[in-house]
């Protein structure tokens, strides 16, 4: 990036920092939007997972899908903070793909 950076700072009007700004907070975003789409599947996964069982852990009733609801949730979020799944990486790579085909004009 060094290197690329001395080429756009000898072009006038050009502000590398901003540049660099840019691209960090599309990288930054780009892995946000990541990490919350896991955190969606894997909360997914654990509530079809959970239904497997049985009988469940809280019981019937409202109270027993509300706690049920908050298990499945608190329990997927812990998998996609930790990126059990590896897939943060994966979807990363595909938005930042799709990112970079649209800012160049070409179709996705």
């Amino acid at each position: 990036m060094d290197s690329i950076s001395n080429q756009f700072a000898q072009v006038p009007g050009v502000d590398i920092t901003q540049l660099k700004r840019t691209a960090l907070g599309a990288q930054s975003g780009e892995a946000e939007a990541a990490k919350k789409l896991q955190a969606v599947f894997t909360t997914m996964l654990v509530k079809e997972m959970r239904k497997s069982l049985p009988e469940g852990f809280f019981g019937d009733g409202p109270q027993g899908d509300i706690y049920s609801g908050w298990l499945d949730e608190h329990i997927g979020q812990s998998l996609a903070d930790r990126d059990s799944l590896h897939l943060q990486e994966l979807v990363g790579r595909s938005l930042a793909a799709k990112t970079a085909a649209r800012d160049e004009g070409q179709p996705q």
